[in-house]
């Protein structure tokens, strides 16, 4: 059974000057980056996104919406005010 745990990041939530560091497509996990963080505040065109509660709960109901349309099963989801997890799998080999 295929199961996928995805993470959504608000915009601008987890730079690559986060103390835990980040994750660049290709790259991997990396160290913090306090020089690349501010070459990426540079080029934001928008603020930092926080989720606040009435956020999170439209969130939450957009998930349980979508996996109506996508035959998964909804294991967990979870919110916060920098990010969104979703746990679903499935039955057969949908990958």
């Amino acid at each position: 059974m295929p199961c996928y745990l995805f993470t959504y990041h608000a915009h601008g939530s987890w730079l690559p000057d986060h103390p835990r560091g980040f994750v660049k497509r290709g790259k991997g996990y990396l160290p913090s980056d306090p020089q690349l963080a501010e070459k990426y505040r540079g080029n934001m065109k928008e603020s930092t996104v926080v989720l606040k509660s009435p956020e999170q709960r439209l969130v939450i109901s957009a998930v349980l919406e979508a996996v109506k349309h996508i035959n998964c099963q909804l294991h967990y989801v979870a919110t916060d005010q920098t990010h969104i997890h979703a746990l679903v799998s499935w039955s057969d080999n949908t990958a």
